[in-house]
């Protein structure tokens, strides 16, 4: 019985493994071959096999290092998103041109001059 774990886990040293990345395009693939099913179109089949192909391959990547830079990009977007759909209804969000920092100032404010905390950039937003 352990013996089958310690070969993949020697397998994966050096490894990617599953990230949050490669974890939404997994999700990704099955809503797409779940629309696949009801629809019967074949394009939805190519391509959910694709994003699983796509999947496989980030986590089996000895690359470590280009996966990771990845998966930070994409979670530093659903970090955003998630602070924009949070502050919906009382901020603007948006981020810094300059650094990238996710900013969010007051709405209803009108025209105003915003600092950018990290960078110190001013940007003038209509709130």
């Amino acid at each position: 019985m352990k013996n089958w774990r310690y070969k993949l886990e020697r397998f994966m040293i050096g490894r990617n493994g599953a990230d949050q990345l490669s974890q939404a395009i997994v999700m990704f693939g099955m809503v797409l071959y779940v629309v696949y099913f009801i629809s019967g179109e074949q394009f939805f089949n190519i391509c959910s096999t694709a994003a699983l192909f796509y999947a496989l391959f980030r986590v089996f990547s000895k690359n470590v290092a280009a996966r990771s830079k990845e998966n930070a990009v994409y979670m530093r977007y659903i970090q955003f998103v998630k602070t924009k759909w949070e502050y919906r209804k009382t901020h603007k969000v948006f981020l810094c041109k300059k650094c990238g920092k996710i900013v969010r100032v007051p709405k209803g404010k009108g025209r105003i001059e915003v600092t950018c905390p990290v960078c110190r950039t001013s940007i003038i937003i209509k709130s």
